[in-house]
């Protein structure tokens, strides 16, 4: 006796998602894969694989700083082999409405350009379907939400006193964020080396710091110029009294 079945299709799984510190890359690496033949499409490549054999995930290349992109992997299984395709979708924290990101993605990583959307803390969702190796009425998904996303690509706001006490002269600089906590502020004069300058409370790790430089003469404030870090490597620079 012989009996011809069709199994029953399994759901994939998006089991976890990676998210990389704002501004980190990957260089993109030599393909690994037998079957990544120049020229031959997706589709074909995956029909000459044996039965069971899901395409490997790609491994990350040579890692790169590039501001206002943000990284994402994530790792999704089919117990059947099957070749997954993937919609990523995001919305801001507090809202409900879902935007998408990118429909039809054949990669198992995402880089998001975070410039196109306002500052603010987001949450990714990558939905994962088997139809790239099913029919549209069998085809089935899986999904998963993201960690929060800190979307920061504004400077900090630097504003300036001079204060003159006892013969000293004291530049009195207060830097604000909206978003991110001020990492450090540095100042130079006349173009030399930048010095480090600690907040008035010895801490650099709120949104708001104050920080007190004592200067030798007005003309070394003349020439000097200041610069603020948030902790996204976002940086405001300018001179030390603004005309």
């Amino acid at each position: 006796m012989t009996v011809a079945y069709l199994p029953r299709n399994t759901r994939p799984i998006v089991s976890a998602i990676t998210v990389y510190a704002p501004g980190v890359v990957f260089q993109r690496p030599f393909a690994g894969d037998d079957s990544a033949i120049a020229g031959l499409d997706d589709a074909t490549a995956d029909a000459r694989r044996p039965p069971g054999d899901a395409p490997p995930a790609p491994s990350p290349g040579k890692r790169m700083y590039q501001k206002g992109l943000q990284t994402l992997t994530w790792k999704a299984d089919d117990n059947d082999g099957d070749r997954l395709s993937y919609t990523v979708f995001y919305r801001r924290e507090g809202e409900s409405a879902w935007r998408e990101m990118k429909a039809d993605w054949g990669d198992s990583i995402v880089v998001w350009d975070t410039t196109s959307v306002p500052d603010g803390r987001y949450i990714v969702k990558v939905v994962a379907t088997d139809l790239p190796s099913n029919a549209g009425d069998r085809a089935l998904t899986g999904e998963r939400e993201s960690t929060l996303v800190d979307v920061d690509n504004t400077p900090p706001v630097l504003s300036t006193e001079v204060a003159r006490q006892a013969g000293a002269i004291h530049l009195l600089v207060r830097a604000r964020d909206a978003q991110s906590a001020i990492a450090k502020l540095e100042y130079s004069l006349g173009g030399g080396r930048w010095v480090a300058v600690y907040p008035v409370d010895g801490t650099a790790d709120s949104p708001d710091e104050r920080f007190d430089i004592t200067v030798a003469s007005d003309a070394d404030l003349a020439r000097m110029v200041i610069r603020a870090f948030d902790t996204l490597q976002n940086v405001a620079t300018q001179p030390a009294v603004v005309r």
